[in-house]
Formats: structure tokens, C-alpha cells, sequence
């Protein structure tokens, strides 16, 4: 195992390149926590929270626009309830499949990761279940569960992959938006290197962050060594 304790921090919360988010709100009362999430690893730059409204086939596109209205509205109190005085841009889509509109939303707005409320497997979100959602997602996702928002202690799971540096980058951003300290951890396997720290070779200058408190690599099974850290 190889571990780095935290290195001093200057003073005050000063925020790294934010990232812009594109929320899917399916639920408004249960995608709340989402929203604090998507809000704190925005920082200041643009999050946009999008819904969709499914309508049937036998029924005009047209005849849903008052209830699009008031989703509108209610996602604009969502907003202002949570992060008082904060510009989030709340889109609306009437759509016959409901994430057929979130996939043309992420082409539209492009953003940096799109976030998704967890659901247990098999349910469905937006006309799609989270394995169908996660299989050919429209740009990089993360799925949340819980309010990881509030989270002062952050472990970031580190395998490897075009994923590793996203991983690490939310996990971060997190942990500055509370004041909070991350752990990173790679599970290497048992003839694993004692070199240098492979957290280093996958991450980067990521590695070194303000608000990464400890660099660990352990060998074993990798669902063990997780839940054990």
C-alpha cells in the first residue's frame, strides 16, 4: 500500500476548472440530490437542467405544451430553492421517448458530463433502463446515487481507462465545493508493481490536487479492498 498525506492548502475555497453539466431530471422530487450534485460540480460554469415530457403516439406533441409550461416553471423553483441565485438554464422537451430527448439535448448543449438519477436495475428512467442508459450513453455520465453533494470524505475507485481522469475530476470537484478531501485508490493486482504509484501514471497531474488527501494502491479483489477502504 502507498499512501500520501495531505499537503498544505492556502486558505479559502478557491475553485479549479469547473465542469459544465447537463442534468436529466426525470423525477423532480427524487432527482433533488442530483441537482446539488450537478450544481456543485458546476463551480460557476453552465449547468442546464432538461426534462422530458413522453407523449403517446395517438396524442399531438402540440396538446403537452401547458404541461411543459409548468415543468418549466417547476424546474426554475427547483433551481432557485437549491442554489439561490445561481444562473441554471432549465430545458423542456416534449418528445415521444424520453431519452431520445436527453441524447439530443447532450449533442446540443455539449456538455462535460451528464448526470443521471440511480434507479435499480430493470426500472425504467425516461423510457430506458440505467443498463441500457449506461451501455451508449451520449457523452460521458455519471449516475447518482444518495447526495454525494453533501460528502466531506471522497474515495474515487481508480481502474484505469479514459474514465480515470473523469473519475478523479468529479471526485475533486466535489470535495471543493465542501470543503472535503479525497482519497484516490487503485486495486492493483496481487504481483502488482512497488515502483512508483500507478495512481500517478494513470492520473497525472490529477493526482496532485488541492483536495486529494491520500494516494493508495492495494492488491486483492477489488470489491474487498473498496469496501474495506
Amino acid at each position: 500500500m502507498a499512501a500520501r498525506d495531505r499537503r498544505s492548502r492556502r486558505p479559502g475555497r478557491a475553485r479549479g476548472p469547473a465542469v459544465k453539466t447537463l442534468i436529466a431530471v426525470a423525477d423532480i422530487e427524487r432527482d433533488r440530490a442530483v441537482v446539488q450534485t450537478g450544481l456543485a460540480l458546476a463551480g460557476e460554469d453552465d449547468v442546464v437542467l432538461a426534462s422530458v415530457i413522453e407523449v403517446p403516439e395517438d396524442v399531438t406533441l402540440a396538446a403537452a405544451q401547458p404541461q411543459a409550461k409548468q415543468l418549466r416553471r417547476s424546474l426554475e423553483l427547483l433551481a432557485a430553492e437549491v442554489a439561490p441565485g445561481r444562473r441554471v438554464r432549465s430545458l423542456v422537451t416534449v418528445a415521444r421517448r424520453g431519452w431520445d430527448a436527453i441524447r439530443e439535448a447532450a449533442t446540443t448543449e455539449r456538455p462535460e458530463v451528464l448526470l443521471v438519477g440511480w434507479r435499480r436495475p430493470g426500472w425504467d428512467v425516461l423510457g430506458l433502463t440505467i443498463e441500457e442508459v449506461l451501455r451508449d450513453p451520449p457523452c460521458d455520465l455519471a449516475v447518482v446515487k444518495g447526495a454525494p453533494a453533501r460528502a466531506r470524505r471522497i474515495l474515487v475507485p481508480v481502474r484505469g481507462g479514459r474514465y480515470a481522469q473523469l473519475a478523479a475530476r468529479l471526485g475533486t470537484e466535489l470535495a471543493r465545493s465542501s470543503d472535503g478531501a479525497v482519497t484516490l485508490l487503485h486495486v492493483a493486482g496481487r504481483n502488482g508493481s512497488r515502483g512508483r504509484s500507478p495512481l500517478y501514471q494513470l492520473l497525472g497531474e490529477r493526482a496532485y490536487d488541492e483536495r486529494v488527501e491520500r494516494l493508495v494502491t492495494r492488491s486483492g479483489d477489488p470489491v474487498k479492498v473498496i469496501t474495506d477502504e
